[in-house]
Order: structure tokens, then C-alpha cells, then sequence
């Protein structure tokens, strides 16, 4: 803590002001004769709490990823390892971790799917403090594997989040106006 002070509350300073968002369920909007032209579905997604598995990384980081790297890069020492270099381990670690536990997850969801390091690297950097989502949009089957076999495995959870919906797509969509995320809209 002293030698690394001024690491430690930069860190401290920038987890205590970020602030999570909550997506707020929106308003169904009806025709005439009751029928929904905007609607609200709950999407189920499985999502992983990184904070919870820093005893896995920092396992991961010491027993596998240093020591590989010790062994590719003779001269090297895992004491003074530079700073850029423990950081990029740190990172290998904590994504080999991470992509093991996303891919048995989609395996055991019947969608298996390897995590995208570009994408896992830009969360870790940006989004430390929000779930990372793994596995979005599950259909009733998934959401019962995911609370018979998976549910008690450590830093998984399952997330309901509200969706908007437009039944008949884009008619009337000048008076109802349109919500997408940023992104979805290409």
C-alpha cells in the first residue's frame, strides 16, 4: 500500500464514482382497439462479476501466465518483471480465465462461443465495474440449463432486462419514435 499509494487511490477514486446504469422498463403504447404498437419484453442474459473471481486471476496470473513467460524470455525473472509487462500478464490471465468460463457457458447454453480478446480487453479497461455479459438473449430452455447447471458456479448470474418492442417494426415509427442501442442501428 505504501509503494503502491498513489496507484491505489487512483484506482479507489475511479471505482467510487461510477455510477451503474439501470435500464428503466419504458411505457407499452396501445392502438385504438388494445393492441400493443410499442411493448416491453424481458430479455434474460448471463452475465459475470469479474470482482468475483480475483482469487482465479491472481491464481491463473502466479501459476501459469508468469511462469510461461519466465520460460519463453530467459534472463527474466518473475520479480522484476517491468510494469507493462505484469499488466499485459495480468490482463492474459484474468481474459484466460474469463474466455474458460464464457465458453463453457455458451457450451453448456447449445451456442458455444469463444470470447472476443479485442472485446474482452476494451470491457476490462472500461467497464470494470458492470457485469460482462456472456450470453445475451436466452430462450426459456437456456434460462432453465443455465438455473439447473450453472447458476451456482462463482460470478455468474442471470439478468432480466427490459426491452422495448415494436411489434409491426417501423409503422408509425415518426410518432411513436424508435429506441435502439448505439450500435444496433447499422
Amino acid at each position: 500500500q505504501i509503494v503502491s499509494g498513489k496507484q491505489m487511490q487512483g484506482l479507489l477514486e475511479k471505482q467510487s464514482f461510477h455510477k451503474p446504469r439501470v435500464p428503466a422498463e419504458r411505457g407499452r403504447i396501445l392502438d385504438r382497439d388494445g393492441l400493443a404498437l410499442v411493448d416491453n419484453r424481458a430479455q434474460y442474459n448471463v452475465v459475470l462479476y469479474l470482482e468475483d473471481l480475483r482469487s482465479q486471476f491472481t491464481n491463473e496470473y502466479a501459476s501459469h501466465v508468469v511462469k510461461e513467460y519466465v520460460q519463453e524470455h530467459p534472463g527474466s525473472t518473475a520479480r522484476k518483471l517491468p510494469p507493462k509487462v505484469r499488466a499485459a500478464l495480468g490482463l492474459e490471465a484474468d481474459y484466460r480465465i474469463v474466455s474458460n468460463i464464457s465458453y463453457q457457458v455458451t457450451q453448456a447454453l447449445q451456442q458455444p462461443m469463444t470470447l472476443d480478446r479485442v472485446r474482452f480487453g476494451y470491457f476490462y479497461t472500461n467497464y470494470t465495474f458492470m457485469p460482462l455479459p456472456i450470453a445475451t438473449d436466452l430462450n426459456s430452455n437456456q434460462v432453465a440449463i443455465f438455473s439447473e447447471k450453472l447458476s451456482r458456479q462463482t460470478g455468474l448470474d442471470l439478468e432480466k432486462q427490459p426491452v422495448v418492442s415494436y411489434p409491426h417494426k417501423t409503422t408509425a415509427a415518426h410518432v411513436l419514435g424508435y429506441v435502439v442501442r448505439t450500435g444496433d442501428d447499422k
